[in-house]
């Protein structure tokens, strides 16, 4: 189950029961991976990737996955990059903000992913 929810529809969602969710968020650079990192914690290709230090993730984007062995849903939030050439800082700011919307109940663990390069 890979779900693309709106922030609204991300707080309606009709998943499991809410204690068998774990809401990762990523934060970072624009670049350093964090939609990669995202596609490698759900198991799949649910993030749009890309090697340029170019931002690919305009805005937040939640997408889950429901682990079967855990009983769990995991729902991992990729913010925009920060220090996005392209998008002013209160775009920025903003962007990274709707997380609050798509996890109304807080997350679980708030990853800082730094470039390997």
């Amino acid at each position: 189950n890979d779900t693309m929810l709106s922030p609204a529809s991300a707080a309606a969602s009709s998943g499991p029961a809410l204690e068998n969710f774990k809401n990762i968020l990523l934060v970072g650079k624009t670049g350093a991976g964090k939609s990669f990192l995202g596609n490698l914690l759900l198991g799949r290709d649910a993030f749009v990737s890309s090697d340029d230090m170019e931002s690919v993730t305009m805005g937040c984007q939640l997408k889950a996955v429901d682990d079967y062995k855990r009983g769990v849903e995991l729902r991992v939030i990729c913010t925009a990059g920060l220090l996005d050439t392209s998008r002013t800082e209160e775009e920025v700011r903003l962007s990274i903000a709707e997380f609050a919307k798509m996890a109304p109940l807080g997350v679980h663990a708030i990853v800082v992913v730094v470039s390997g390069r």
